[in-house]
């Protein structure tokens, strides 16, 4: 049994009983009195408060109103208002010493053995019915009411006889790890119940030390707060600077407020010691820190008014202990910053440019950076650059821009843009900073040279890829933070003269199933694939003939997985009037665009599909001919969507 000390007697407030002569017991008071008031009511009210029944409010009645305030919770400034008033009117005056209330009467506050004050369950001002009597006086009405017959305990009186506690340790949702710069961590948690009585704890004394001695034992460097909270109310807290410092040992008692636990095994309540971590604790420190967390002793009260002190470190040693450490933000695991390349990132393709002046803004990456557990700050991110022809980049790009929505971060002259392989870095003009819990998206834009500065031929002159590799953000405390996830750029194909295609929908499909042909040819599928065609500054032509029996090449090529025949290609085009009277070629002339729909009929049985256009082939002048022979000119690039899924395909 924990030893308890006896530090407070019973408490003792004697209420003056006085005859009179001038003034009933049950008057009542109609006006608002103060200093200088004088008549019959200013009689009534000095036999209410204990002051000499004169009639005349001077500085003595001034005082008896100011105590009878603040023993009724009232604004103790010794003007007798409506709040005051309706107190006052509901007082018995003359009422028991000792003992209960006389008939028709309820205690207000009980404080065994004596009662402070008793109220009429009638009250003369208020709502509440015969039979009840009002809680919080709150004139002119009352806020609440209850029956005199009721023992449920008012909010803030105890009710029982001699009171006990009892403290048992608690784990749950208490933390051994505190991160730096966090609020309210729970370091230790313990169980009070009470035995005998309802009892209020007015105080814990606390005690920390730091049991390592190769990191600093000064508890200033690591915290500035320690608080108790009962459940989730925070009933009493300490700023560290108050601790009282004995050795390495750090001590407070910390007072408590509203902190009732009524008695009984099952409002046994759980009260947890917190800390507030200050924002930037010195790394050393934190690699060795030790800290235990002790509560020493607890003050409380029972219902019979006495106050009691359960174990003290001079006796039977602390009621419970805890221990923790401190650690940073990054090492927490709390804290990430995530990189994911963006939806709107271009796929690979072909960009029209010029021969006559740059192209700008054309994008070449979006990415996204989440923060989290903390805000995170970078001034610095690496990418890299691949220019994948023979020219040299500073001949393709004029420059590099980083721009978060319309605000550009930072540039870079494509001459000092590296194509070896190796990073290059956007020095940012000023610290970015991502606040934690969000997300920003990143664009990476190029400006591309007029093509004459790099022209390989008169089609395809020149192409570039651009990818995230990587940036050294900090958390809030100035610590690095190893990001994670990748975003990677698609190449991105510079062309003067070529035409540009554009997928609109692509499907494989089941055609039509046919008996009667050999094994493994008896079903029939369809790739079809359907696309615009822009032309550049020069008309090109496309080969018009349908291929039956065969492979169309000269169109297009493209591969598939199945070990079924090929059995035509078909190419319409959305419109008749390209076809320019030449049956062996559509016309798309410059600056214009055609849609066409182009179908491969594959036979098959019971097998998986797909189909892949790895190419397009053109020419720049009518091939009168017919033979193709003309149509050397492709395009192979900027067409990763000419792909359809994986179908498996039977009847």
């Amino acid at each position: 049994m924990l030893k308890k000390f006896l530090v407070g007697t019973f408490i003792a407030a004697a209420f003056m009983v006085v005859g009179l002569s001038q003034a009933s017991a049950d008057c009542s008071i109609t006006t608002t009195l103060k200093v200088g008031s004088s008549g019959t009511e200013v009689q009534c009210l000095q036999t209410k408060v204990g002051a000499t029944a004169d009639g005349a409010f001077g500085p003595m009645t001034k005082a008896a109103v100011m105590a009878y305030q603040a023993n009724h919770a009232l604004s103790a400034d010794g003007v007798v208002g409506p709040m005051t008033r309706a107190v006052l009117n509901a007082t018995v005056v003359g009422g028991p010493v000792q003992g209960a209330c006389p008939a028709g009467y309820v205690a207000i506050t009980p404080a065994a053995p004596l009662f402070a004050a008793c109220v009429a369950s009638t009250p003369a001002q208020g709502s509440c019915p015969a039979g009840y009597v009002a809680i919080t006086p709150a004139a002119p009405t009352f806020a609440s009411c209850k029956a005199t017959t009721d023992t449920t305990p008012v909010v803030g009186v105890l009710v029982g006889g001699a009171g006990d506690i009892t403290i048992t340790n608690t784990s749950t949702d208490v933390e051994d790890q505190v991160t730096e710069g966090a609020a309210d961590t729970k370091i230790l948690g313990f169980k009070v119940e009470a035995d005998g009585s309802d009892v209020s704890l007015s105080n814990l004394k606390v005690s920390l030390k730091n049991l390592d001695s190769g990191s600093s034992t000064r508890l200033d460097r690591y915290t500035s707060e320690v608080s108790v909270w009962m459940g989730s109310t925070k009933v009493g807290s300490a700023m560290v600077s108050d601790f009282s410092k004995d050795g390495i040992v750090y001590s407070k008692n910390i007072a408590l407020t509203n902190a009732i636990v009524r008695e009984g095994t099952s409002n046994k309540a759980t009260f947890y010691i917190t800390v507030k971590a200050v924002s930037s604790i010195d790394s050393i420190d934190m690699d060795s820190d030790n800290w235990a967390i002790l509560v020493d002793s607890v003050r409380f009260q029972d219902a019979t008014g006495i106050v009691l002190t359960t174990g003290s470190s001079n006796d039977v040693g602390s009621l419970t202990t805890g221990a923790f450490d401190f650690e940073s933000l990054t090492s927490s695991g709390d804290v990430k910053v995530t990189v994911t390349k963006g939806t709107s990132s271009p796929t690979a393709a072909n960009i029209k440019v010029s021969d006559t002046s740059s192209t700008k803004d054309v994008l070449m990456l979006e990415f996204k950076v989440k923060a989290t557990g903390s805000d995170v700050t970078f001034d610095t991110l690496n990418f890299l650059a691949l220019e994948g022809t023979a020219s040299s980049m500073s001949n393709v790009v004029g420059e590099l821009m980083l721009k978060n929505g319309s605000d550009v971060l930072a540039t870079i002259d494509g001459s000092d843009i590296s194509n070896i392989g190796d990073a290059n870095s956007f020095d940012l003009d000023d610290t970015f900073t991502i606040a934690a819990g969000a997300t920003e998206t990143f664009r990476i834009y190029a400006t591309i040279n007029d093509a004459d500065n790099f022209t390989i031929s008169t089609v395809v002159t020149g192409n570039l890829k651009v990818s995230f590799v990587s940036f050294s953000p900090e958390d809030m405390n100035g610590d690095t933070i190893v990001d994670t996830g990748s975003a990677n750029g698609e190449i991105q194909t510079f062309v003067l003269n070529a035409p540009i295609f554009s997928l609109v929908s692509k499907s494989l499909t089941l055609s039509q199933a046919i008996d009667g042909v050999a094994s493994g040819q008896e079903d029939v599928f369809v790739a079809k694939f359907v696309f615009n065609v822009t032309a550049g500054d020069d008309d090109i032509y496309m080969p018009s003939d349908t291929v039956v029996g065969g492979v169309n090449t000269d169109f297009a090529t493209f591969s598939h997985v199945a070990a079924g025949t090929v059995n035509s290609v078909v190419v319409t085009p959305d419109s008749s009037t390209i076809d320019d009277g030449n049956t062996s070629s559509y016309l798309v002339a410059s600056g214009s665009s055609e849609k066409f729909t182009m179908s491969m009929y594959v036979r098959a049985n019971d097998q998986a599909d797909k189909f892949t256009v790895t190419g397009f082939n053109y020419a720049l002048a009518d091939d009168i001919t017919a033979d193709y022979a003309a149509y050397t000119l492709s395009v192979t690039t900027g067409l990763s969507d000419f792909v359809t899924d994986s179908v498996y395909l039977a009847k």
